[in-house]
């Protein structure tokens, strides 16, 4: 477990999820499904009980992100699940959870600004908290070594589109980044995003 600023946790697990804890406890993405116990144990030494969870959001369809949903909800005990609308029919086909609130670009969920970021799925999000000046990424991008790169293009549905939307995180104010592959960002995380958009061997062709 890793804290970053004052009300976010990164919790140790193999796609890393978060922790989001200002007047409400939000869990976004659990990981696989042999990692529940792990992001359980997680949530505890963040000194919180599972119980005290009010909703789930998925940042997209992918397994690493979703496979401990099941087991996750059975024991936080009907938490509110939302994920972006093009999300709920893969996510479904995979684990059987129903969806509770469809997400949409611009809306501003749970105290969190929704930021469609497709490419790596057709659903993807990355969530805004503004007032933490915290941007969770998902896998919107990675970090490696300390800095941001795209995920492997094997892992994302359209290369180009990934990208784009890479740089459309460029159109927002964050300082702090949590991501699920690599280390978090405690500052320079904008000026880390821009730095990897201008690279030469970013464009995806």
């Amino acid at each position: 477990m890793e804290k970053i600023g004052l009300n976010a946790y990164v919790l140790d697990t193999m796609s890393h999820t978060a922790l989001l804890s200002a007047n409400r406890l939000i869990l976004i993405d659990t990981a696989m499904e042999n990692s529940a116990k792990t992001l359980i144990t997680e949530i505890k030494t963040c000194g919180y009980k599972p119980k005290d969870i009010e909703t789930i959001i998925i940042t997209h369809s992918h397994i690493d992100h979703i496979g401990g949903l099941p087991s996750v909800e059975e024991i936080i005990g009907e938490p509110r699940i939302a994920c972006h609308e093009l999300e709920v029919e893969p996510i479904y086909e995979q684990v059987k959870v129903k969806i509770h609130d469809l997400l949409k670009d611009g809306q501003v969920y749970e105290g969190l600004l929704v930021i469609h970021t497709p490419g790596h799925t057709q659903g993807n999000i990355s969530l805004l908290d503004q007032e933490s000046d915290l941007l969770i990424v998902g896998d919107s991008f990675q970090t490696v070594e300390g800095e941001v790169q795209p995920m492997p293009d094997r892992y994302n549905q359209d290369p180009a589109q990934h990208r784009k939307s890479m740089e459309k995180l460029l159109g927002f104010t964050f300082n702090k980044a949590i991501v699920a592959h690599g280390h978090c960002l405690h500052s320079d995380a904008y000026s880390l995003l821009n730095k990897a958009t201008k690279n030469d061997n970013f464009r995806f062709y």
